[in-house]
């Protein structure tokens, strides 16, 4: 079969695993998928420029991780309240997530450039 070097330009479903840990000690595992879309080699290097100038520019972290997953995310699925309705992903919501469980951002973002490397697990 032959490869076809076309640009791909269709979002994708990617699964995050947010580690959360419980009285005693205990951790579990929670899973849902994010849609992000499909970015070119030279903007994800963009937003890797993006990411360091604001590292040191005084703006909030929370602030700036909710803009750089709006930025790269459209989606998600497998996100409930505690009724178990499905939860809208827009800007409030990702800031609540973001704000609840302090480590989902780095795992969103490994799960992004997963996503964007082909499934590629990248190093700590």
């Amino acid at each position: 079969m032959t490869f076809i070097l076309q640009r791909q330009n269709a979002p994708i479903f990617y699964p995050v695993t947010i580690p959360v840990v419980l009285d005693g000690g205990a951790v579990r595992t929670h899973k849902f998928d994010f849609q992000f879309q499909r970015v070119s080699r030279s903007r994800l290097n963009e937003l890797q420029r993006a990411s360091e100038a604001l590292r040191d520019s005084g703006v909030d972290s929370l602030e700036k991780d909710v803009d750089y997953l709006m930025e790269v995310a459209c989606g998600w699925r497998g996100v409930t309240d505690p009724e178990g309705h499905a939860v809208d992903f827009n800007r409030d919501n990702v800031h609540q997530l973001l704000d609840a469980y302090p480590n989902a951002a780095g795992e969103i973002v490994k799960a992004f450039f997963e996503a964007s490397l082909g499934g590629a697990k990248t190093k700590n």
